[in-house]
């Protein structure tokens, strides 16, 4: 979904100083054939997909998350309300478009509807909300409360818009989730920190001349991590690596690799550095010997 957020910038403070929380809820409602819909709903909390909580397989620091998961993230009461109104909103679009191309459709169609916030979590424990988001996509368009789209997003009695003050009541509660987050964090009944294990490989290149040197860091959370190959200490820029970004791990950590093809017999000039909030310092690992492990759990 392309995204057009509604944004609001209170203050600013210095990584240093707070970390930044994140919570998204994401719903979307797909037509199928007739009045037959498919609905689906998910909660991201600091770019963590919480439905890791139903599965075997979770990483150690989400033990204490999931188990308060479901007090902090129920919608049991209000989940079909929203689908409802999903479906109204999709139908109303659907006849929109109909009505635009002048031909009969019966093609699938998608509404999406992504809200949210984010907050500075700062020192002394209190949040401020820093960030708000709200934003709609019809068949992965972006749908703004632009009054020239001619549609907005409807409640169920189809006569009053979803305006301000109604996306203003869902930053107001999401914050008050954040909040709980964090007292939960601060009594240690909760964990959201996670430190990478780093592990260095050599692997045959598809150049017979060369080989691929591989770095991996996995199993961290938060998800921001800073990663350098260094040759003689000295940092190789990006442009020089191959790496596909910060991925998810099916257990609710994160991944990150970077790679990079060298001369045979060369990899002990290379060296693999990670930094990441759950370390106390720089883990630096060189290929074949590890030079520092020291981390803080």
């Amino acid at each position: 979904m392309v995204s057009v957020k509604l944004l609001l910038i209170f203050s600013a403070f210095s990584q240093s100083q707070s970390e930044i929380l994140s919570l998204f809820y994401m719903y979307s409602v797909i037509s199928k054939s007739g009045d037959i819909y498919e609905f689906n709903s998910s909660v991201e909390l600091n770019d963590i997909q919480m439905s890791v909580c139903r599965s075997v397989y979770k990483a150690d620091f989400m033990t204490g998350l999931c188990e308060e998961s479901e007090r902090l993230f129920n919608e049991r009461d209000d989940l079909h309300y929203k689908q409802q109104w999903l479906q109204i909103n999709l139908k109303t679009l659907m006849e929109l478009k109909r009505n635009q191309n002048s031909s009969r459709d019966t093609d699938v169609h998608v509404v999406q509807w992504r809200h949210g916030c984010a907050v500075e979590r700062r020192s002394d424990g209190s949040v401020m909300f820093s960030q708000g988001t709200d934003e709609y996509a019809y068949d992965g368009q972006t749908l703004t409360f632009d009054l020239s789209m001619h549609w907005k997003p409807l409640v169920l009695d189809h006569n009053v818009t979803w305006d301000r003050e109604s996306v203003s009541s869902l930053e107001r509660k999401c914050v008050k989730t954040l909040s709980s987050v964090t007292d939960l964090q601060r009594k240690g009944k909760i964990i959201m920190k996670s430190h990478p294990r780093v592990h260095t490989l050599v692997k045959a290149s598809g150049s017979s001349v060369k080989q691929l040197l591989v770095c991996l860091a996995t199993g961290f959370s938060p998800k921001d991590v800073q990663m350098e190959i260094r040759h003689h200490q000295t940092a190789l820029p990006d442009e020089q690596l191959n790496s596909e970004g910060v991925r998810p791990n099916a257990d609710g950590s994160f991944q990150l690799r970077k790679s990079l093809e060298i001369l045979p017999y060369e990899s002990y000039q290379y060296e693999c550095v990670v930094q990441h909030q759950s370390l106390t310092e720089p883990l630096v690992i060189r290929w074949g010997n590890t030079i520092n492990r020291r981390v803080e759990a």
